[in-house]
């Protein structure tokens, strides 16, 4: 998986937040994730 670019301008906070899953379908099973990250941008 390529990663994700995201161009920000200004001052602030900048809070990510998301949810993956990963599935093994020769195995039959999902697992869920979560992705958050705060970036203080200056």
């Amino acid at each position: 998986m390529d990663p994700i670019s995201l161009v920000v301008t200004g001052k602030g906070e900048l809070e990510i937040q998301g949810k993956i899953y990963y599935c093994n379908f020769d195995k039959n099973i999902c697992i869920p994730g979560k992705i958050q990250q705060v970036e203080i941008i200056q």
